[in-house]
């Protein structure tokens, strides 16, 4: 299986890929987990662009309604963690120009006979308790890797571009069977980052210039899903989290403080070149779309 979460070409302009002759995977061609239509995919053999894997397992993720915006979420979460070395699935803007729809291509990071565990919570229903304190010792009794460190970039790279959806489901470990009696755990890339960067607004909205009391304001009131103690019942504002986690021990402090060291070089990079496609791009794959499903309903017809 090659190598993901590493560096990778930026995807520019006019390089949206289209998954409409991608091979869906046999045995999952829907991905039943989450609320947005998912897919999985494989791409061919011979791909069209350099920041793709040729015969790899990408999932296109369908962002529609008020969470279209999660799709460059998604995308320039991805930039913003690559420009800081952190191991988070690639995520690709993305059409399907056979049906109209728009989406984010992202890289799976796992395959057999690896496997991936995710997180739980006490209680499915409300998702509580959740906190940092208990996910710890859960990541320390299991015998992954550094999880104090791991969850000290992870928190740290939620509070940079405001992610609100680090929920049990989304953070993991990745399960690999070293002989029959024996599995190594090691926890997974940062993944599920669409839930953040004011995915919530639209387009108009994010043109407005905002004042800095504004910008305060919005950042005020964000709050990450989880909570520090377990007694908690609602999550944490997202700096309050890494100030605890900080001072717990040093080396969160460190990994933290590792993660936010910006240099110019980081500035200058995290705005990704990628761009939506125009109106009348976007108009001709939606029609495009339309045509294909009324063929295909009048040859049923037929």
């Amino acid at each position: 299986m090659p190598t993901v979460c590493g560096s990778r070409p930026q995807q520019s302009p006019g390089a949206i890929v289209d998954v409409a002759t991608w091979r869906k995977d046999e045995e999952n061609p829907i991905f039943p987990v989450d609320s947005k239509p998912k897919r999985l995919l494989s791409s061919p053999s011979e791909v069209a662009h350099p920041f793709l894997i040729a015969g790899h397992r990408y999932l296109y993720k369908i962002a529609q309604g008020w969470r279209e915006q999660q799709t460059w979420s998604e995308v320039i979460a991805y930039e913003i963690a690559k420009s800081l070395s952190l191991q988070v699935p690639g995520a690709f803007a993305a059409i399907d120009s056979s049906d109209g729809t728009m989406g984010v291509l992202v890289e799976f990071f796992y395959g057999y006979p690896q496997r991936i565990r995710r997180g739980q919570s006490f209680d499915p229903g409300t998702d509580r308790p959740h906190s940092v304190q208990m996910n710890v010792r859960v990541c320390s009794t299991v015998g992954a890797k550094e999880p104090l460190q791991w969850w000290a970039k992870t928190l740290t790279f939620d509070a940079l571009i405001g992610n609100t959806d680090r929920h049990s489901q989304n953070w993991g470990f990745l399960v690999s069977r070293i002989r029959p009696e024996q599995v190594d755990l090691d926890l997974a890339p940062i993944f599920d980052n669409g839930t953040s960067l004011g995915y919530e607004f639209g387009e108009a909205r994010l043109q407005k210039k905002w004042t800095a009391d504004q910008i305060a304001g919005y950042i005020g009131k964000g709050r990450h899903h989880l909570s520090w103690a377990p007694e908690a019942t609602s999550g944490s504002q997202h700096i309050d989290l890494c100030v605890d986690l900080a001072k717990s021990s040093a080396e969160a402090s460190a990994a933290a403080k590792d993660v936010i060291r910006l240099s110019r070089r980081h500035r200058t990079s995290f705005a990704p070149e990628t761009t939506q496609p125009k109106h009348n791009e976007r108009d001709q794959i939606q029609t495009k779309g339309q045509q294909n499903q009324r063929s295909q309903s009048l040859s049923r017809r037929s």
